[in-house]
């Protein structure tokens, strides 16, 4: 969902989301992916030209690796706060803004979030866990 900015800003999107993908193999066996959470634009602020940089919160169990049993081998929930720049190319055509990838920083962490700070070894763990069941 889009919401009006005040002032001539930019609009900002807002969304609740859930997310359920089960990966399997041929021979049945996998894990299961979850997320869900609430992914909000919070603010904006002009930075120069047609540059904008947002601030944005994603919070709640943003991600979940599961055996297929559904039981949860790792949890990541809680709240992430990034920010990131954003080029409207000076008009209010937001299907032609350009979302600078090389600019998101992530600036808040609360809650417990594993996948922010393990390693890949780590994680390739957390999914063959997945998987073993």
């Amino acid at each position: 969902m889009t919401k009006s900015s005040h002032g001539g800003l930019p609009s900002r999107t807002y969304d609740n989301y859930n997310i359920h993908e089960v990966l399997t193999d041929a021979a049945g066996e996998g894990y299961i992916i979850d997320l869900g959470g609430l992914y909000n634009e919070v603010r904006v602020r002009h930075v120069r030209g047609s540059l904008y940089r947002y601030t944005a919160n994603n919070v709640g169990q943003v991600f979940t690796i599961r055996a297929l049993d559904g039981k949860a081998v790792e949890r990541n929930s809680g709240l992430l706060e990034i920010t990131f720049l954003l080029d409207t190319k000076g008009d209010s055509d937001p299907g032609n803004d350009v979302y600078l990838e090389d600019t998101i920083r992530l600036v808040k962490i609360a809650g417990t979030q594993p996948l922010q700070t393990q390693t890949d070894a780590e994680f390739c763990a957390a999914i063959e866990e997945a998987i073993d069941g």
